[in-house]
């Protein structure tokens, strides 16, 4: 059995890890970063979408907060399923 609390905390650091490494990237070097989006949406014009500037610190802070909470309780949940599941239940 894993241990729930423990994971999810890991993995909600890690999510907000990355997504506090994208804002940054999205600071310095905008045109880099958003290079990196258009790749990952094949077929998808990203421009018409594109920002003139990146996101203010309180908008960014909402998004680490609200990322981690769902990250968190997403993983949670998974988990306490897979531990259930684990067990032969």
């Amino acid at each position: 059995m894993i241990k729930t609390i423990p994971f999810a905390n890991a993995a909600a650091m890690v999510a907000v890890g990355f997504s506090i490494v994208c804002w940054v990237l999205t600071l310095v070097v905008p045109d880099f970063a958003f290079g990196i989006a258009a790749s990952w949406f094949h077929m998808i014009n990203l421009d018409a979408v594109r920002m003139e500037s990146t996101s203010t610190f309180g908008e960014a802070l909402t998004g680490f907060v609200s990322l981690g909470i769902v990250v968190w309780v997403s993983t949670y949940v998974f988990m306490e399923c897979y531990n259930y599941f684990a067990k032969g239940k």
